[in-house]
């Protein structure tokens, strides 16, 4: 069976999966805050405008968000733009990547370079470009990789893809020798049709980069609605706070049904399960919509993803989780 191996395009979901589609349907399966505001765009006049292709007002407003220079900011059509543009400019070189992390990665990186594939960073020896997500995705989970990234930064360039770190912590971002931070725009600030993200690192590296992006990458919709969002301080911490008490409510919720969930530090988690497919097409027929961990080497669809929504849909996924139970217990007994 073919599966769809991103979160979103729920109705892409219901076509291999051969099920008809509710009138209503909440995606569980991207990951992406819940906890959007209105903001007004004139966007017919900004359709109209040719975007800044430098994003000066983005990188200005970065630049004080991180204390950092304007000139160590690439501003990007999202953070897929900069793993594409890495691919590129490592082409025929050795690139590492953890078999359970964010599948564009390899989907880049193969189409230019030699790519091995490794269980943890602590097993990585020998190559010229480190890529891996943390928080990592699809677990979730924050780690403590600055001793890893430490050894192989002395000969490797590191690429750290931090698109979930805002959920959790304001977390400062460093300018070291051979590492690149990648920060999504897209996930935290809801804007998954616009596209923007952005990559921190050493002035001659975002220089390269520059040097290979496409001109007007970033669309002028994009770039307004992103500083709308950066001149909003407060708009983290309210997202910070709400997720920290529905993650936990979510979470505790779900394992008093008797399921098991794997530690998660982000806005997202995995949960456990004897039969991925049964019980992602059973949450299919009740309008929610899961993701599949079948494409990861280590957790072989032992597992669903879930992120975490507003209380009403999050009521309604613990509604269907725990209707499956049932239905598999009655199903066992006879």
């Amino acid at each position: 069976m073919e599966l769809n191996n991103h979160g979103a395009n729920p109705l892409k979901t219901y076509q291999l999966h051969l099920i008809e589609p509710p009138k209503k349907i909440i995606d569980f399966s991207t990951n992406t805050n819940v906890c959007g505001k209105k903001i007004l765009l004139r966007v017919n006049k900004l359709a109209k405008t040719y975007p800044d292709f430098e994003a000066l007002d983005v990188r200005n407003l970065l630049k004080n968000k991180h204390q950092l220079r304007i000139g160590n900011f690439i501003v990007s059509n999202g953070i897929n733009e900069i793993i594409y543009l890495l691919a590129v400019l490592f082409k025929d070189k050795n690139v590492a990547i953890l078999k359970d992390d964010y599948s564009e990665y390899a989907r880049a990186f193969m189409l230019y370079s030699n790519v091995a594939f490794y269980d943890k960073l602590g097993d990585i020896n020998h190559a010229d470009l480190v890529i891996f997500s943390n928080p990592n995705n699809p677990t979730g989970k924050l780690n403590n990789y600055d001793s890893e990234i430490m050894r192989l930064r002395k000969e490797a360039l590191v690429v750290i893809d931090e698109s979930y770190m805002e959920f959790i912590k304001d977390k400062q971002i460093v300018i070291d020798n051979n590492v690149i931070v990648l920060r999504s725009l897209t996930k935290i600030y809801h804007l998954s049709g616009l596209r923007i993200g952005y990559a921190v690192a050493k002035e001659e590296l975002i220089n390269t980069l520059k040097k290979h992006q496409p001109t007007w990458s970033v669309n002028s919709v994009a770039l307004s609605a992103a500083k709308k969002y950066l001149n909003d301080r407060k708009f983290l911490e309210r997202t910070r706070q709400f997720y920290k008490s529905e993650t936990k409510y979510l979470k505790k919720t779900i394992e008093k049904l008797g399921y098991e969930i794997n530690d998660s530090d982000a806005n997202f988690f995995l949960i456990k399960t004897f039969a991925d497919i049964a019980l992602i097409e059973f949450l299919l027929r009740k309008g929610v919509v899961v993701r599949h961990t079948r494409n990861y080497a280590n957790l072989k669809g032992k597992y669903i993803r879930v992120s975490v929504k507003k209380r009403r849909d999050n009521k309604i996924l613990i509604k269907a989780l725990k209707e499956f139970n049932n239905e598999n217990i009655s199903n066992s007994a006879c």
